[in-house]
């Protein structure tokens, strides 16, 4: 079966090889949940409307699943013009649904007072050694848990629950998100 939930971000200049990935795969594209992040440099009206046909075509598609505004940076335009622009796309049938990332509690309420309830998810870093409790419960939370052994070395924390349990580090650190509704 596979992946089925693919992220990517502008930021990551990854779009072209995830397109190609998707493309060689032989999963239908409607079998696939395809979300990409608009970039920090491309929160104006017009940017996000060029930067999100960049993605599509990098991508290989005709729409993503979920658009998201990777960080909170509004140094080019307020986050109400990008979320006009974000709408647009979503009414022009290039994005089905809109969200954030990174985003504080009172940033998401900005956002949903722009948009009412069209903002499907705050995605978030998430793992026992970052909380982020105080932004739960505004919206649908996404977690990134960057729970591997090259983000956080072996910590003895974590990896003293593992031998006992037959698995890996990763067994309490995906408990932690089970456990906050975040699988």
């Amino acid at each position: 079966m596979g992946y089925r939930h693919i992220g990517t971000a502008q930021m990551y200049e990854n779009e072209a090889d995830v397109g190609r990935g998707i493309a060689n795969s032989g999963v239908a594209r409607e079998d696939i949940w395809l979300t990409t992040k608009i970039d920090n440099d491309n929160h104006s009206f017009e940017a996000v409307h060029r930067s999100a046909d960049e993605s599509l075509t990098r991508l290989g598609t005709d729409y993503v699943d979920l658009l998201l505004i990777h960080w909170p940076m509004f140094h080019d335009a307020p986050l109400g013009e990008t979320l006009d622009a974000m709408q647009e796309l979503k009414f022009a049938g290039k994005v089905r649904h809109l969200g954030v990332s990174n985003f504080s509690t009172a940033l998401v309420a900005e956002a949903v007072d722009n948009l009412g309830h069209d903002i499907l998810c705050n995605h978030i870093e998430y793992h026992p050694y970052l909380s982020q409790m105080a932004v739960e419960g505004a919206v649908r939370i996404v977690a990134d848990n960057r729970c591997d052994a090259a983000f956080f070395g072996r910590p003895a924390t974590v990896e003293a629950f593992a031998p006992d349990r037959g698995a890996g580090a990763w067994l309490p650190v995906h408990r932690c998100r089970v456990d906050h509704g975040l699988c």
